[in-house]
């Protein structure tokens, strides 16, 4: 199991703050430290991930070097490093190709970055090379497929950027977030998708929307739901001309408050929340708002499109949950209930929970006790089915 190991907690990495990757083991639960990076955040990592259909032994993951973000591919079994010149974000099931962002960008907008570069030529509006790109990850070669100039519709008043790719099970299509607004904590989503050169364009009914997940290669979810409290007061304050003291306030409300105060207080979802069932190119089936499925959290499916992991943000007693949904007999089954120290700040552990490849585990991230855990379940498949 791949995994990043991190020499610090409770802050964000500084520009010079490499992290450890490496995998461990399942069957004894041993470490092996491969490689190292400088590119990489709580949330993300370096994206590091298995590159193409044989797994165990090459993987990609984000770097930097002499002031330009790459990737590198690495071959456990040789020791072997490739660089391409280009950092990679969603890569295709069959390793070939990533459809991948503008890090330097994202620096400088409310996408999760990488602190190592902070190019200010890229702190505007609208930059007309910023994009959506295509990299092939065998020659290195990048072309841009989709412009942000295209997508932001002359509205240069307002800061526009790219973020969270996702492909379809058999990367035909992928969706990605076109953010936009007057500041990191002020802005609107909406979500388009597109074929892998570019074309089709098609966006998602809604706006507003938070969280992806391909149930096949035609049907999707994504949470849709409104913030209401502290956080869109915090907002609208945001949009106000700021002077001296609203910018001090701004900077105190964010570096000495917002990180440590309940993220319920902040970010209330209320109970017009839900997650859509979509079919991609048309439109929105129905909507899943009984119990957990009316909260926030990171959907993904078994590959037959039966079954939908997912989790919640953190109770009235700060415990997330993680649960699955049987979309074919419409039942709920909790999975666990994990305690989180901090679940607010950039560096909180979000459950994030995912399936292994052959969907015999269930993996999540935590911090029950304010440092960072994986926690690998195993699934007893036959007490869901019956």
């Amino acid at each position: 199991m791949l995994a990043h190991r991190i020499p610090f907690e409770k802050r964000l990495p500084m520009p010079t703050n490499e992290v450890e990757i490496g995998y461990f083991d399942l069957r004894d639960s041993t470490w092996h430290g491969l490689t190292k990076s400088i590119a990489f955040n709580w949330q993300q990592g370096s994206m590091l991930q298995w590159l193409g259909p044989d797994f165990n032994d090459r993987f990609i993951f984000n770097d930097a070097e002499t002031n330009h973000f790459v990737s590198r591919i690495y071959t456990v079994s040789t020791g072997e490093k490739k660089t391409v010149p280009y950092p990679v974000y969603a890569v295709d099931p069959q390793g070939k190709f990533s459809i991948s962002l503008n890090f330097e960008r994202c620096f400088w907008t409310r996408a999760y970055s990488y602190t190592t570069i902070s190019n200010d030529y890229w702190n505007c509006n609208v930059p007309q090379e910023d994009g959506v790109f295509k990299i092939n990850l065998e020659t290195g070669e990048r072309t841009r497929i989709i412009a942000i100039s295209d997508i932001a519709s002359n509205q240069v008043q307002y800061s526009h950027w790219f973020e969270h790719i996702m492909l379809n099970p058999d990367a035909s299509r992928f969706v990605v977030y076109h953010r936009y607004g007057k500041g990191k904590e002020s802005f609107d989503t909406l979500a388009y998708t597109a074929d892998m050169e570019g074309k089709n364009i098609w966006r998602h009914p809604t706006s507003g929307v938070t969280h992806w997940g391909w149930r096949n290669p035609k049907e999707y979810v994504v949470f849709s739901g409104n913030s209401t409290g502290i956080g869109k007061s915090y907002s609208q304050a945001m949009d106000k001309k700021r002077g001296l003291l609203m910018q001090v306030a701004v900077w105190f409300y964010r570096n000495m408050v917002k990180p440590f105060i309940s993220s319920r207080a902040v970010g209330k979802i209320t109970t017009n929340s839900f997650y859509e069932r979509s079919r991609d190119q048309s439109g929105i089936i129905e909507k899943w708002n009984r119990g957990w499925l009316g909260q926030d959290g990171h959907p993904s499916f078994t590959k037959d499109g039966r079954f939908m992991l997912s989790d919640t943000y953190s109770d009235d007693n700060d415990f997330r949950y993680l649960y699955i949904h049987d979309t074919q007999e419409k039942k709920d089954y909790l999975l666990a209930k994990i305690y989180s120290t901090i679940n607010l700040a950039v560096w909180r552990a979000d459950l994030h929970p995912r399936f292994s490849p052959d969907e015999k585990r269930v993996v999540v991230d935590s911090s029950p006790d304010g440092h960072h855990q994986i926690i690998v379940f195993d699934v007893k498949w036959e007490l869901f089915e019956n």
